[in-house]
């Protein structure tokens, strides 16, 4: 880090001297201390692809080139990430990678070691190893300012590869559920919902180590109408009913967070919205106000102690911070966004806020940086206009997911075929997966989804399942 700090130094001095040589007619230096990278491209990359012979049976490697150039990389400037959101061929060589930056004012770029806090100047003909995210320096010209961008390009590993469907159980295996949602948790899957469809009456939980069998447990605890979504933190199970919060290691002992002596009480946890990495988010009963329709107020609430303690969310400042009583159907996942500053990307879809004048669903995001206190980010409402053609359709999610690195959602209409659709782009656009489509005979909606590490699940309100991979 001193040796580039000082090669940075000399080049500044050297320029100032370059400067103070010209004369009052020639030509001015200005030096900058604005810094940014506008522009990165990958240059041709390795392919290495193998194929069988049908008479022999030996496999053969075969080289072929891919023009990285037709992959665009995106700039997250607020993020300070840069990254292809179309992945590259299975088989591309990210190893040995070459490319090109351009910067904001001449900026000069350096780039960190694998091993160390080192840095050494970027070259354009030097390959770059990808194989993990590797963090590029901007220096400004004036050498006031830096800024860093965590740079990832991934090569998808299953391009190519059949993705097929499977029913593991029939149909029966449970009583018919209403507001029903599968869990992965702890290598198990885990059914919750509700018997009678009566708010009043108990909610039951089922378990399965596979998907072929679902036995109900006996929670010590009676579920009075579990009101949201059962979400996953620190590898523990929460979930808001009618009586309050509550958390559990193994889905049968339960027990209470925090109380709700009243639903209609402000500050009451109405329902569980989901989880981040570090913060549970909730929506919470906020009073009435006639200036508001309908007339009850809700307000997304977030904690980061295990949910003993909610703040009020905070949204920009065009939308409106309350949200009326009615979100359903919805889906909330959250991942890892900035690994260099601990940073949260958490996507809502879903429930009748999000609905459009034009039949679309507007998706919230938040951005929960934790490295810094105080810096958890704000609710921005993703805008649908006339320019955004692969925009999700009005519907009720039944699963929001991040799988094979992609957003996930399941969508339909109760009694209607239901439909996967899925963004590159942290939920900005949708398109139809077909790699992902169902087969025939596949159960309409409602249904629910989640995703292990190497399948996704999708089970019916009478515990129907199937299982999806790749082959």
């Amino acid at each position: 880090m001193k040796k580039i700090f000082r090669s940075l130094c000399a080049l500044l001095l050297a320029s100032v001297a370059l400067t103070s040589c010209l004369g009052d007619d020639d030509e001015q230096v200005t030096t900058y201390s604005d810094v940014a990278i506008t522009q990165f491209t990958l240059g041709t990359l390795n392919r290495y692809t193998t194929t069988t012979s049908a008479t022999t049976g030996n496999d053969t490697v075969l080289k072929t080139t891919v023009a990285g150039s037709s992959y665009k990389m995106t700039i997250d400037q607020l993020g300070h990430t840069i990254y292809n959101r179309e992945e590259l061929p299975v088989g591309t060589d990210v190893r040995h990678v070459l490319c090109t930056v351009s910067t904001r004012n001449g900026g000069i770029v350096a780039l960190q070691s694998m091993t160390s806090d080192s840095l050494s100047w970027f070259s354009a003909t030097d390959s770059i190893d990808f194989s993990v995210p590797r963090t590029f320096r901007v220096y400004a010209i004036d050498g006031s300012a830096h800024r860093d961008y965590v740079v990832s390009v991934t090569a998808s590993a299953t391009q190519g590869v059949d993705f097929a469907w499977q029913q593991v159980s029939p149909a029966g295996q449970t009583d018919e559920l209403s507001d029903h949602q599968v869990v992965s948790f702890r290598g198990q899957l885990l059914l919750f919902g509700s018997p009678t469809g009566y708010y009043s009456d108990p909610d039951a939980i089922y378990r399965s180590a596979d998907g072929t069998q679902w036995e109900r447990l006996t929670p010590n605890i009676t579920m009075s109408h579990c009101r949201g979504r059962v979400s996953v933190l620190d590898n523990r199970l929460y979930m808001v009913t009618n009586e309050g919060l509550y958390c559990s290691d193994d889905a049968q002992t339960w027990q209470q967070v925090r109380a709700n002596g009243s639903l209609y009480e402000p500050g009451a946890l109405w329902q569980l919205i989901g989880a981040g990495t570090r913060e549970l988010f909730a929506e919470a009963y906020m009073g009435t106000d006639a200036n508001h329709e309908p007339m009850t107020l809700m307000q997304i609430v977030s904690s980061v102690d295990g949910g003993l303690t909610w703040t009020p969310d905070d949204t920009d400042e065009d939308t409106d911070p309350y949200l009326t009583p009615t979100l359903f159907k919805f889906g909330c996942v959250a991942f890892n966004y900035s690994p260099t500053d601990q940073t949260d990307y958490v996507l809502l879809v879903g429930g009748t806020m999000d609905a459009t004048t034009d039949g679309y669903i507007t998706p919230w995001r938040k951005l929960s940086s934790y490295a810094r206190e105080g810096s958890r980010g704000q609710w921005v409402s993703m805008t649908v206009d006339d320019a955004n053609r692969y925009a999700l359709p009005f519907s009720e999610v039944y699963g929001l997911v991040c799988f094979d690195g992609k957003v996930l959602a399941l969508c339909g209409k109760t009694g209607e075929q239901v439909a996967i659709y899925q963004s590159a782009d942290q939920g900005i656009t949708w398109k139809n997966a077909n790699s992902f489509a169902l087969p025939d005979g596949f159960a309409n909606g409602p249904l629910s989804m989640t995703a292990t590490d190497d399948a996704l699940w999708i089970v019916s309100p009478t515990g129907q399942t199937w299982k999806g991979t790749y082959r």
